[in-house]
């Protein structure tokens, strides 16, 4: 039950052209994703140069005390012991 060979090179060359077909196919359904992507990946940097990129804390011109529930002191944090007069 052989088939001759001009009927088998025809089916390879059918075969041939429906796989190229089908991949150009999933290529262009694949080309809104990669465009979606490029988007947000854009978006997303241009975000990010326009933020600061460290945040400068000044420290606090008194002394701050953190107090406990009962109202005892827990710590003073100052880079200068100053106190308002």
């Amino acid at each position: 039950m052989w088939r001759d060979s001009g009927t088998a090179v025809g089916n390879l060359l059918k075969l041939f052209v429906v796989c190229a077909v089908a991949g150009v196919l999933v290529a262009a359904l694949l080309v809104p994703a990669g465009a979606v992507a490029t988007a947000a990946v854009s978006g997303t940097n241009s975000f990010l140069d326009t933020n600061p990129g460290t945040l400068k804390l000044n420290s606090p011109a008194q002394a701050t005390t953190v107090l406990a529930s009962d109202g005892s002191t827990i710590a003073r944090f100052y880079e200068q012991d100053r106190q308002a007069v």
